[in-house]
């Protein structure tokens, strides 16, 4: 048994590598599905896991630029709003990651921490 799971972990490794090879962007835009699958897996999966950084994010930064209440309650607002949006992002890359010719939805904005 021990040496089965040591197979099936070292196949996994194996055939993951071309993800590794490049950035997970350009992997999942990638026209070979071999490589573009698990990336847009991947790319789904740190979607949906940051959505609620982006919640914490912008209402900090709602909180330091503007008013006090006002500030905070924008930010907090368009923070729910991205989070929404990555997380649908994310969990529409891993529902479609599977489909041979498409590359899914690529987050529309980089997060600034």
């Amino acid at each position: 048994m021990k040496r089965l799971l040591i197979l099936v972990f070292g196949l996994m490794l194996v055939l993951s590598a071309p993800v590794f090879a490049g950035t997970i962007e350009d992997n999942a835009a990638s026209a070979d599905y071999v490589i573009k699958a698990p990336a847009m897996v991947l790319r789904g999966l740190a979607n949906i896991a940051l959505s609620p950084v982006e919640v914490v994010h912008h209402t900090y930064k709602g909180t330091m630029d503007g008013a006090p209440l006002v500030g905070t309650l924008e930010g907090a607002g368009t923070g729910i709003v991205w989070g929404l949006d990555r997380a649908g992002r994310g969990i529409w890359d891993v529902l479609t990651a599977l489909f041979p010719n498409y590359n899914g939805a690529p987050t529309t904005h980089e997060l600034e921490i």
